[in-house]
């Protein structure tokens, strides 16, 4: 169901900056699974410990996503060795180790 509920956004975002040229409806796709597991990690409980993995995690993909926005002044930064958007994938990768140590390690706290 959220698979599927993602996946449809995502479309209609795509198609929104289609047919208007405004990419507001993406941004929101992109920001609203953050920003949903700050209020998460926040408000409610955590059934399992090691939580603090998935913090770490969201902090690479808030990086992830800096580093795109910063692609072309750290490739001229770098004199052209190191683009953000080669680096906005290793901080994907180190969120996606970030999650499976996550899970790896985490116990029931047994309630």
């Amino acid at each position: 169901c959220a698979t599927s509920i993602c996946r449809r956004s995502s479309a209609a975002a795509i198609w929104w900056w289609h047919a208007s040229g405004d990419l507001s409806l993406w941004v929101w796709v992109q920001a609203a699974p953050m920003l949903a597991v700050v209020l998460v990690l926040a408000l409610l409980p955590g059934r399992y410990t090691h939580r603090r993995y998935l913090a770490y995690a969201l902090a690479c993909y808030a990086a992830a996503k800096l580093l795109e926005l910063g692609d072309v002044q750290l490739m001229q930064w770098t004199g052209g060795l190191m683009s953000g958007h080669a680096l906005k994938h290793v901080a994907a990768a180190a969120g996606v180790w970030y999650f499976y140590v996550m899970l790896r390690e985490r116990k029931s706290r047994g309630k």
